[in-house]
């Protein structure tokens, strides 16, 4: 079966995304294979990891098989999409996801009124 493929902007007019969908005619169904303009697109595992600079980093068992966007930002992280949506960042120098209702810097440099910044 031929697929369909569809072009969406990303999250901001210089990126944009493709995805397409296979349909299977048995009841195994994968995950659509998604590709980031502009980004690095990496496979999650079936567990939820991704592999990076050799270290498992856990995402989200949710988001097992499916490809996700990885582009660098200024403070030495990577910020992780999947589609449109921005899921957190992964902290390189301690290999960790971060979830994007936190900050990438360390807890303690935050005050009370500090409020996480992208």
């Amino acid at each position: 079966m031929k697929p369909t493929v569809t072009s969406c902007a990303g999250p901001d007019s210089s990126k944009s995304f493709l995805w397409s969908r296979v349909s299977l005619s048995h009841d195994i169904r994968l995950p659509e294979a998604l590709t980031y303009k502009g980004m690095s697109s990496r496979r999650v595992s079936r567990a939820g990891t991704l592999k990076l600079q050799g270290e498992n980093i856990f995402l989200s068992q949710a988001l097992g098989g499916w490809d996700i966007g990885l582009t660098p930002r200024s403070d030495g992280c990577l910020s992780v999409y999947f589609c449109q949506l921005a899921l957190g960042h992964i902290d390189l120098s301690t290999s960790t996801f971060i979830p994007a209702t936190h900050s990438c810097s360390p807890p303690d440099a935050q005050t009370e009124d500090d409020t996480p910044k992208e």
